[in-house]
C-alpha cells in the first residue's frame, strides 16, 4: 500500500504479508517446572525486560514454539508490549511470536512496534482483561523502508537508545552513592531509635472530608493531597484543596514544612515524601513528625526513612499491600548525633541538586529521542 506522504521506495505493509505470525498456546499446568527441565517457557509481559526476556519457567510438553530473534509480543493484559527472543522456547497464550521474513529486519520491527504500542494496545476488547485476536495482529499496518533505510534508522535510534542508558546508569550511580554513604556512615554504628518514640519523633496519619459535603471542598484552600503523592521526592505542590470546615470535620491534620510522609497502601506503600509547605493528608499517608530538633535533621530523617522500603515490600503477597501506623511506629532508624545527621545532610543537598540536573538531562534527552523516533518512521531521518 502506497503512502502518498512517505518518501519513494516506502509502503505500508500489514503484519501478515512480512511476518511469520505464531498464536502461542500454553502447555498443560502440570507440564510446568523452575528445575530448567525442558523448554524455556513464557507466558506474557510479566517476564520481559527492556529488551530481552527471563526465563522463569519450563515446559516438558511444549505447544507453540519461538525461535532466537522472534519479537515477542504480548496479546493479553496488556496488549502491545514486545521483547525480543533470545532462545528457542514455548509461548503461551498470552504471548504472540513475530518472525520477520526477508525484507525486515528484527531490529528495525522491534523499535516500529515499541513506537505503536500505545496503538496497539487500543486494540485490545474484553470486560475482564484486554486481548486481541490474530485477526487483528495480523491486520496491523507498519511502515516499510527498504531494508539499507531500515539498518541506517536501527544505527541512528541504537545510538540514542544508548545515551538514554548513560543517563540511567549515571542515575542508578547517584543513588547507589547516597545509600553506601549512608551505611558506612551510620549502619550498626549507632543506636537506633523507633518512628514512634514520642521523644524524639512523632507518627501520625491524616483523613479525608467527605466528598459529598460540598463546603468542605469548593473553594478551599487548604493543601491536601493523597499517597500518589509519595514518590522519593521532596513535595512541592498539591493538585487539591479542603476547606477549613473540612480540616475540622474530619481526621484530616495539617502537617508541617519539612514533614516526612511514608504512603500506607497499595501500589505505593512504603514510598516516601517531604512536604516542602504545610499540608494536609489523606488517610493512606503517616506522616513523621520530628518533637526533639536537637536530635533529628529533617533531610537526614527523609533519606533514613527512605531506607525503610524493603520493610513494606516484605509485608506480605497479597495483590493489595496495606501498613498501619502501629507498624510506622515500630520501624526503626539509626539516630547518630546531630552535627553527623547535617553533614550527610548537606552532601544529600549536594547530590540532589546534581539529580535535579540530571532529571533535566533526562527530560531533554527523552524529548530528543520522542522526536527522532518520530521523525524516523515518517521518513525524515533518510
Amino acid at each position: 500500500m502506497k503512502n502518498k506522504h512517505l518518501p519513494e521506495g516506502w509502503k505500508e505493509a500489514e503484519l501478515k504479508d512480512v511476518c511469520i505470525i505464531i498464536m502461542g498456546q500454553s502447555p498443560p499446568g502440570n507440564s510446568y517446572n523452575d528445575k530448567h527441565n525442558g523448554t524455556p517457557f513464557f507466558q506474557g509481559k510479566s517476564e520481559f525486560g527492556k529488551r530481552y526476556p527471563e526465563v522463569e519457567k519450563w515446559t516438558t510438553e511444549p505447544s507453540k514454539m519461538a525461535k532466537p530473534n522472534d519479537i515477542l509480543m504480548s496479546v493479553r493484559a496488556p496488549v502491545g508490549s514486545v521483547n525480543i527472543c533470545k532462545v528457542s522456547c514455548c509461548i503461551g497464550r498470552g504471548l504472540a511470536a513475530l518472525r520477520a521474513m526477508d525484507k525486515l529486519d528484527v531490529l528495525y520491527l522491534f523499535h516500529v512496534l515499541q513506537f505503536k504500542e500505545k496503538e496497539i494496545s487500543n486494540l485490545g476488547s474484553g470486560s475482564t482483561f484486554k486481548a486481541i485476536t490474530s485477526k487483528q495482529l495480523n491486520s496491523i499496518k507498519i511502515v516499510l523502508p527498504p531494508l539499507p533505510i531500515q539498518k541506517k534508522i536501527i544505527s541512528i535510534l541504537e545510538k540514542a537508545e544508548g545515551l538514554k542508558q548513560k543517563r540511567e546508569e549515571a542515575d542508578k550511580l547517584t543513588k547507589d552513592y547516597l545509600q553506601s554513604m549512608f551505611y558506612g556512615m551510620f549502619e550498626e554504628k549507632f543506636d537506633k531509635v523507633e518512628l514512634g518514640n514520642e521523644s524524639v519523633l512523632g507518627v501520625q496519619s491524616g483523613g479525608t472530608p467527605s466528598k459529598s459535603e460540598k463546603e468542605y471542598w469548593e473553594n478551599g484552600t487548604i493543601p491536601w493531597i493523597g499517597s500518589t503523592a509519595c514518590k522519593d521526592l521532596p513535595i512541592y505542590e498539591s493538585e487539591q484543596f479542603i476547606t477549613k470546615e473540612g480540616l475540622d470535620n474530619s481526621s484530616a491534620k495539617i502537617f508541617p514544612k519539612k514533614t516526612v510522609l511514608i504512603a500506607l497502601v497499595g501500589a505505593t506503600i512504603g514510598k516516601t515524601g517531604q512536604l516542602m509547605f504545610d499540608c494536609s493528608t489523606n488517610q493512606n499517608i503517616a506522616g513523621i513528625i520530628i518533637k526533639d530538633k536537637n536530635k533529628v535533621d529533617p533531610m537526614y530523617l527523609f533519606f533514613a526513612v527512605k531506607q525503610l522500603y524493603p520493610k513494606f515490600t516484605s509485608l506480605s503477597n497479597d495483590t493489595f499491600k496495606m501498613a498501619n501506623l502501629s507498624f510506622i511506629r515500630k520501624l526503626e532508624i539509626p539516630l547518630p548525633p546531630l552535627l553527623l545527621q547535617q553533614k550527610f545532610a548537606r552532601i544529600v543537598e549536594h547530590v540532589e541538586r546534581l539529580k535535579e540536573k540530571q532529571r533535566d538531562s533526562k527530560e531533554k534527552i527523552d524529548v530528543f529521542f520522542d522526536s527522532l523516533i518520530q521523525k524516523a518512521f515518517a521518513g525524515e531521518l533518510t
